[in-house]
């Protein structure tokens, strides 16, 4: 298993995750519980959840700083009431589909919520580019399983432990931060339309249309300059919000990448936990060789 060929496919995968959670900002990134470090046997164990308002959510949630359920928002109101619907869920399924040059990368799965991004959770199923694997991101430690590139294992990346290449994971880190993905947009919004009411999953939801400052967006981001550079001045969204405060659908066209992803299950019970020992690769991800 050669590395390059790891990272490219690696990085394939990664890259739909990456768009699906939106333009995420730097809260607090790689710091705290690397301690999961063994992350052998079956690492931090099961995540019941919260499904209805965990830890993070008490003392936030309960001073929201938007308007009450169900109104209509605002360039104001948007993100701080969105930020706090989500905390107070504490979970959320995700469904997501990234369409670009003709590929497509589908990726579904849970993911627990909380306010630090070292407490957040994932796990989602990856399949697109020739690739099909899945995702567990727990205690800031990642396991990635992309069959053959990955001998059909999990590697296991420590997300707070530098190595080389390792700025892609740390961007993988941010970006699994739900809340700083919505956050980012505040003070980036440059328009908000209220298109309308429209159903979504069977949920009432109000259509928001926005546009949002890239380089605002993306302050907290750390792109590579390459990649900036490719990106226009501005980015378009479209925002579903249902009566709860709940984001329930989102689409953006980021260069050229037509990214949606649809939202649902909130506040339900998730269980994530880390890979069986038996299944983890003991091969470094950066210098493995085969």
């Amino acid at each position: 298993m050669k590395t390059r060929l790891l990272r490219r496919r690696g990085a394939a995968a990664i890259a739909g995750l990456l768009l699906a959670g939106g333009c995420a900002s730097d809260s607090g990134s790689s710091t705290s519980s690397g301690e999961s470090g063994s992350g052998d046997e079956t690492s931090a164990a099961s995540e019941p959840s919260g499904g209805a308002s965990d830890g993070a959510s008490e003392e936030e949630g309960a001073e929201s700083a938007g308007s009450s359920s169900g109104d209509e928002l605002d360039r104001e109101t948007l993100v701080p009431t969105i930020t706090d619907a989500m905390l107070a869920a504490g979970s959320v399924r995700i469904d997501a589909a990234v369409k670009a040059g003709g590929q497509s990368i589908t990726i579904e799965g849970s993911q627990r919520i909380a306010k630090s991004v070292t407490d957040n959770a994932v796990d989602v199923s990856l399949s697109g580019q020739g690739v099909e694997g899945r995702l567990i991101l727990l205690d800031t430690v990642l396991y990635l399983d992309l069959g053959q590139p990955t001998g059909g294992k999990f590697v296991r990346v420590d997300l707070t432990k530098a190595g080389p290449g390792s700025e892609m994971f740390d961007q993988l880190l941010r970006s699994t931060d739900t809340t700083a993905s919505v956050e980012s947009l505040q003070g980036a919004i440059k328009t908000l339309d209220v298109v309308g009411t429209e159903q979504v999953d069977g949920a009432k939801t109000t259509h928001y249309r926005l546009t949002v400052n890239t380089k605002k967006a993306l302050a907290g981001q750390q792109l590579p300059p390459e990649q900036t550079k490719q990106l226009p001045n501005t980015l378009a969204y479209e925002l579903w919000v249902d009566e709860d405060d709940l984001l329930r659908k989102m689409t953006a066209d980021v260069a050229g990448a037509a990214v949606t992803f649809t939202l649902s299950d909130w506040g339900k019970p998730v269980d994530i936990t880390a890979p069986p020992k038996a299944q983890i690769s003991k091969q470094d991800p950066f210098t493995a060789q085969s």
